[in-house]
């Protein structure tokens, strides 16, 4: 995708000020179309920019609605905070809430499937899901490296070499870093990379 339609992606959105974990958080959200509530939820390490590609097609049925979590995309990256995922599904909760939706189907992909589990536990109002890239079952996941490193937001450019610089492109990326690395702290690491 380019970054004049990127640009675009963000400037047809809005931000909604919630009150998420105890704080008040700005929540990155765009919403298009009318009929039935679909809500679109992204991936990681994405945005909401990831349904850029459908939005035109699911709008023109359903009443579209797509978020950023926190720490991702245009959406508030609140330092020293442990982005726990009750707090994210809350987040998705007072999205709806706000923009009086009474009950929504789910198009989850990756994190976002994570999410939606909860929302399922807590009998949110959701009339129908549809899972994409889910880990389901917890007891058969097997995260890459790569998605043990998450928590640190190390980012490994071409050269191969781990680095805690972010990428310079896009709004919304994360602001900073940590400065040290310790994979040997990773959960479920066993020592070979």
């Amino acid at each position: 995708m380019s970054t004049a339609a990127a640009g675009e992606w963000w400037a047809h959105g809005r931000t909604l000020e919630l009150t998420i974990g105890g704080a008040r958080r700005r929540v990155f959200v765009r919403e298009d179309g009318s009929g039935p509530c679909l809500t679109l939820l992204h991936g990681y390490p994405a945005s909401s920019l990831e349904w850029a590609g459908v939005w035109a097609l699911l709008s023109k049925t359903h009443r579209v609605i797509a978020l950023d979590f926190l720490g991702y995309g245009a959406s508030d990256k609140p330092a020293r905070y442990g982005y726990p995922l009750d707090d994210q599904a809350d987040l998705v909760q007072e999205v709806w809430r706000s923009l009086g939706v009474t009950n929504s189907a789910v198009v989850a992909y990756d994190y976002g499937a994570i999410i939606t589990q909860i929302l399922v536990a807590r009998q949110a109002p959701i009339t129908s899901i549809t899972y994409l890239n889910a880990s389901l079952y917890p007891e058969l996941y097997r995260p890459r490296l790569i998605q043990r490193l998450a928590p640190f937001r190390c980012w490994v450019p071409r050269s191969g070499k781990a680095s805690t610089r972010q990428p310079s492109t896009g709004p919304g990326l994360p602001s900073s870093a940590p400065s040290t690395l310790s994979i040997t702290a990773l959960p479920g690491n066993t020592g070979r990379l």
